[in-house]
């Protein structure tokens, strides 16, 4: 296991509002968009074990 952080340089965030709440929640961020401090090398292996060539998206519910 490696202990790092990656960030995203876009995403999609949708949600349905009502009152006070949010309901609905998605958040999807294309996987070749994360970066990593710790370099290029990191972030290929990132992507390949997110197999972004199959899932060029990462989605939460």
């Amino acid at each position: 296991m490696h202990d790092w952080e990656m960030k995203g340089a876009t995403s999609t965030f949708t949600g349905l509002v009502a009152g006070n709440a949010i309901t609905k929640v998605s958040l999807t961020v294309p996987v070749k968009t994360l970066s990593a401090e710790k370099g290029k090398i990191m972030e290929k292996k990132a992507y390949e074990a997110l197999k972004s060539d199959k899932a060029p998206k990462a989605s939460l519910p």
